[in-house]
């Protein structure tokens, strides 16, 4: 059936994505149903794919609409659902907004692109003092350009605006009032790679 082996490719489960060539694509009567497994389109081209999961190769464009810390649009669902390499930017009208979390840090664990360069005003994410902003996990690969990262908090641990374990790099963002119980306030690289 030329699937992906099990993986994260977004949402709450691992899935099995139809690869490209794969005979499940498109293969699939009409259906009422409007998202897959993991909570995205349940059709992209002509018609629905065979399976639990919706074929999105390649990595996708793709753009953050609300500036609610959850929900469709939103920077934490569009991180969770959308696949490995995507680029992710920010709707226009967001241009000097802030996200403010209330639901924890984002987990960065495949390759994304966050970018707000097209921001006139710039992109403030704003941990609340509750939570760290940004956690990177090893093998990840990613880039964050021309945010804010503020107000991100790791009590009793490390990094506090981003925990580092892949491989990060910083372009044009702002770390301000961070803190960290032991070490990082801004950033903890744990045997990743950053580059600033």
């Amino acid at each position: 059936p030329l699937l992906a082996a099990l993986g994260n490719y977004g949402g709450p489960t691992p899935t099995m994505l139809p690869l490209a060539g794969s005979p499940a694509i498109d293969a699939a009567a009409a259906t009422s149903v409007t998202t897959d497994q993991r909570g995205l389109p349940r059709v992209i081209g002509p018609w629905p794919d065979i399976g639990a999961v919706e074929a999105n190769w390649p990595p996708t464009n793709v753009v953050v609409t609300t500036s609610a810390d959850a929900g469709t649009g939103s920077l934490r669902d569009t991180i969770a659902h959308y696949p490995v390499g995507s680029t992710i930017t920010f709707a226009n009208n967001l241009s000097g907004s802030t996200i403010l979390l209330t639901s924890g840090q984002l987990l960065l664990n495949k390759n994304l692109t966050l970018d707000a360069s097209a921001l006139p005003g710039g992109l403030q994410i704003n941990g609340n003092t509750n939570s760290r902003i940004f956690q990177v996990t090893r093998g990840a690969t990613v880039l964050l350009d021309s945010l804010t990262i503020t107000n991100g908090t790791a009590g009793g641990d490390q990094g506090g605006g981003i925990y580092n374990s892949g491989t990060v790099t910083v372009n044009r963002c702002t770390l301000m009032g961070n803190s960290a119980g032991i070490l990082g306030g801004g950033i903890f690289n744990n045997r990743g790679t950053l580059t600033l």
